[in-house]
């Protein structure tokens, strides 16, 4: 509960809290935090059996590292975007959007400027976010790097959505000859279109 803290560099858990604004602060855990965060380490656990590599509280230089190391690498994480309640027009430039734009690793929030420079000059997979509303982040990043891959989503959606997109990538990947973009469009149109 510490996230709730004035002075914490965090704003997910504050997010939630303003959507709701009945249940006192310290009930949020009991009542809210804790079932959403057991259904997050159970998908995480899940993912983790099939062999991927999971990085819980990841701070901003892990996810760094963690570019080094995999050619494919998916991001679930909080993003704070500037005011953006729909689709970007295809004339708008995301890049003017791109500093206002937060992403909280465990040590904190970073603007997304400082987040296109975690990603590594050798990096040439593909990186996957899995964050609410990725459109600035994903479309400034394609048009500052373009030797990999980025995949993003239009809507909002909260991380324990995104962890069992992922979960069930990686179960398609596990079982049917795909490539991750492949497995990763088909979950997303199998969980989103049924949503």
């Amino acid at each position: 509960m510490a996230d709730l803290s004035v002075t914490a560099n965090k704003d997910f858990a504050k997010d939630f809290e303003s959507k709701l604004p009945g249940i006192p602060s310290e009930k949020l855990w009991d009542d809210h935090f804790r079932e959403e965060a057991e259904r997050m380490l159970k998908s995480a656990a899940s993912v983790a059996r099939l062999g991927t590599t999971v990085r819980q509280s990841c701070t901003a230089a892990a996810f760094s590292a963690a570019l080094e190391h995999h050619s494919v690498a998916a991001l679930v994480a909080h993003v704070i975007n500037p005011g953006l309640t729909g689709k970007l027009a295809p004339e708008y430039d995301p890049r003017e959007l791109l500093q206002q734009t937060k992403v909280e690793f465990a040590d904190g929030l970073v603007e997304g400027t400082v987040f296109e420079r975690l990603i590594p000059d050798s990096f040439r997979g593909i990186l996957d976010l899995r964050t609410c509303n990725s459109v600035i982040l994903g479309e400034s990043i394609k048009s500052i790097r373009r030797s990999f891959l980025v995949v993003e989503n239009i809507e909002r959606k909260f991380p324990v959505v995104q962890l069992i997109a992922f979960q069930h990538t990686i179960a398609t990947l596990s079982v049917y000859d795909l490539d991750y973009a492949q497995a990763s469009t088909q979950a997303r149109r199998e969980l989103f279109t049924s949503v």
